[in-house]
């Protein structure tokens, strides 16, 4: 990528760290409620209010660990309808799958973020097993970075680069009825409504939402529909106790994907294809079915003291038909081979109880937390293989639907973990925190991959002044084993590693004044090395040797440069090597699908001269990335412009905002460097959207 851009957008995102200032969300009366409720500008949480399912249950600026909060205020300001839309501009997340993909494949740090460390409501497992999640019910994305898990919910398998989790959206005080409908050419036409009610003297509240999209877009064969319906009730028994449940129903059905295509045979990296072409053969597909129950009680029966028990189930079945993709030459010939998916399910079953209280020993202040999770998740289905097709990325060959063998047998696994979480946070005079823990942990993956191990947490957090603190943490975890893919390329397809601890150092600081948040953090992250090592076949075959070592930084910031231009955005920089894998070919080399840089800026103007219209603006740059940890194919530098608008306005008393957005407006082609894969970017895509709200 050209180096005026890396110099650009550095230059941008540290002039918004220099004079952010307060003003993401602006104070309104109630008679504006529904007008400002449609037109705000809430880019992150309420900074005085912590992450709702933070085990810490402390607010983000006093979090010893990288944190960030986003409101469904962005998601609507963006026309996003899914997780990898939203975190486009979190400098420290990469999505490897395109719109046009079938999963969320999301780096965070330069880790994978495997599915269990995906949490709803804090319950891990409670989102589809593919990650795509809409996200038309949720009200916000809490992102944890790093070895975190013991304040970030209830997550069981240690996710070494961090956790995210969705809050849902809940029952409000007051009546709420929201209607858009809108275009998007990724995926045409969609319509979502938003409704909350309360009832019996406001005790009793319920809160709908509805979801569906149909149709085709920018990307060759593609077809996509997605159903997705949420009722949430609560009831408030006593001011102190609050039950509530919900249930939640999303069908996904995909016609034409194109999956990540594996690097094979190749010696150097191809030009990409129009990312509007599509390799995939127009008969994939994969209908999606996901239903999730969810329940939860709520006690605090004095300040500072509470007691919460959470379950949820996710029934989920995929039944595809996929066609993995692999080159076989320099050329853009690829091999199309794969099967079908056949009887599958995916039941998960998740529980979490919770105790919060506090103690005074003199001028000490012990903030306790005790917690015990549990997670199990099977795993059943059969698959059925068929011949290679051959085809090109550049000049694609559509044939008949093949004829599939015999499915093998029924593949039968399951996931369990026990969780036991105790922390103290030492509050001492309000200028200092003392964070003292340890989680025990018991896991079993795919029945045949186990481990146990008591992994500690230490942090001291010092509070400089009012919004000001500095910190240093350390933590360990431990992490579930990967587990390869069905792929007729892989020789050890299915297999399961075994788990592995991880660790952690941060040193950081975070600056609060009103909505204003500015935060920086360099860190030391390591885990065992998992890789797929390519064969001189063309195979692979996934293996677990060695260390992978992180260290980097993250400055980031979220504001108002003036009263009318708010600027979100960051850097973060990783030094990513390999270590002690037994291969001194590979020693020291990069990890594969781990950029060194990745910036991103996003920006909204209002237009003094045009009273409720925005202008909108994001940039996002990536360093280049190797594929292999041989560190022989290496994806060049990319970068993504985004421009939109938004105007708000009343027809009579009735408010409206109209919302536009285009991806990628510059319509660049491009690869996105995965773990022995290409990813080929999302065309220019147009997000429309009307918002009325009643």
């Amino acid at each position: 990528m050209n180096r005026a851009i890396h110099a650009a957008s550095t230059l941008a995102i540290t002039t918004a760290l220099a004079w952010s200032a307060p003003g993401w969300a602006e104070v309104t009366n109630e008679d504006n409620q529904k007008a400002d409720r449609a037109q705000a500008i809430v880019v992150t949480a309420d900074r005085d209010k912590a992450p709702e399912t933070g085990l810490l249950s402390a607010p983000i600026v006093e979090t010893p660990f990288s944190v960030t909060a986003l409101d469904e205020e962005l998601f609507e300001n963006l026309n996003a309808r899914q997780l990898s839309q939203i975190l486009r501009f979190d400098p420290s997340v990469q999505n490897e799958t395109d719109d046009a993909g079938y999963t969320e494949l999301i780096n965070i740090r330069g880790f994978a973020l495997a599915q269990p460390n995906f949490q709803y409501a804090g319950l891990p497992g409670l989102v589809p097993y593919d990650g795509r999640y809409n996200v038309a019910n949720i009200e916000r994305i809490d992102l944890f970075r790093g070895v975190n898990t013991l304040v970030a919910a209830s997550s069981p398998f240690g996710g070494i680069g961090g956790s995210i989790n969705f809050v849902p959206k809940t029952p409000l005080d007051q009546p709420l009825t929201e209607l858009s409908f809108g275009y998007d050419t990724v995926a045409t036409g969609f319509i979502q409504t938003d409704i909350s009610r309360r009832f019996a003297d406001d005790r009793v509240g319920v809160r709908f939402n509805a979801f569906l999209l149909e149709g085709d877009g920018a990307v060759r064969n593609f077809e996509r529909s997605t159903t997705a319906i949420t009722m949430n009730m609560d009831f408030r028994v006593t001011p102190t106790l609050t039950l509530r449940g919900e249930y939640g129903l999303q069908n996904d059905t995909l016609r034409g994907y194109r999956d990540n295509i594996g690097i094979g045979a190749l010696t150097r990296v191809p030009e990409p294809p129009r990312s509007s072409d599509s390799y995939a053969q127009p008969w994939s597909r994969l209908p999606a079915r996901n239903q999730r129950w969810f329940a939860s009680a709520n006690w605090e029966p004095a300040e500072g003291w509470g007691l919460e028990a959470a379950y949820g189930q996710m029934r989920s079945t995929d039944d595809y038909l996929c066609n993995f993709s692999t080159f076989v030459n320099d050329l853009g010939d690829i091999d199309i081979a794969c099967g079908a998916q056949q009887n599958s399910r995916f039941p998960v079953n998740s529980a979490t109880i919770t105790g919060r209280g506090r103690i005074k020993t003199g001028p000490i202040e012990h903030r306790l937390v005790v917690a015990h999770a549990w997670f199990d998740q099977t795993f059943s289905s059969s698959f059925a293989p068929f011949d290679p097709i051959r085809s090109n990325i550049f000049d694609p060959v559509d044939v008949p639907p093949p004829t599939l063998a015999p499915a093998g047998a029924p593949f039968i696994a399951d996931i369990s973990s026990r969780t036991l979480t105790v922390m103290d946070d030492l509050r001492i005079a309000e200028i200092l925190s003392v964070l003292v823990g340890f989680r025990h942990t018991e896991l079993t993956s795919f029945g045949n991959a186990s481990g146990e191990a008591t992994t500690p947490i230490a942090a001291v957090t010092g509070f400089l002044a009012e919004g000001t603190t500095l910190y240093a943490s350390f933590a360990k975890g431990l992490e579930a084993g990967g587990r390869a893919g069905i792929d007729p390329t892989i020789t050890n397809p299915g297999v399961v590693l075994p788990p592995g601890e991880t660790r952690q150092i941060e040193i950081g600081g975070k600056y609060q004044a009103g909505p204003l948040l500015l935060t920086a953090a360099v860190f030391d992250t390591r885990r065992p090395l998992e890789f797929f090592q390519q064969n001189s076949d063309g195979t692979r075959t996934f293996v677990q040797s060695g260390r992978q070592v992180h260290r980097g930084f993250e400055l980031r910031s979220e504001g108002s440069v003036t009263p009318n231009l708010r600027v979100l955005g960051g850097i973060t920089y990783i030094d990513a090597r390999i270590r002690d894998n037994g291969n001194p070919v590979q020693a020291g080399n990069r990890p594969a699908a781990v950029p060194e840089f990745r910036t991103s800026i996003y920006a909204e103007y209002d237009v003094p001269m045009l009273s409720g219209f925005t202008a909108i603006a994001g940039l996002v740059t990536t360093s280049g990335a190797f594929l292999e940890i041989d560190n022989r194919l290496r994806v060049d530098d990319w970068w993504r412009l985004d421009i939109g608008a938004r105007y708000a306005f009343k027809i009579g008393d009735t408010p409206l905002v109209a919302r536009v957005n285009i991806d990628n407006v510059t319509n660049r082609d491009y690869w996105v460097a995965a773990n022995g894969s290409l990813s080929l970017s999302t065309p220019r895509a147009l997000r429309s959207s009307l918002t009325v709200a009643f």
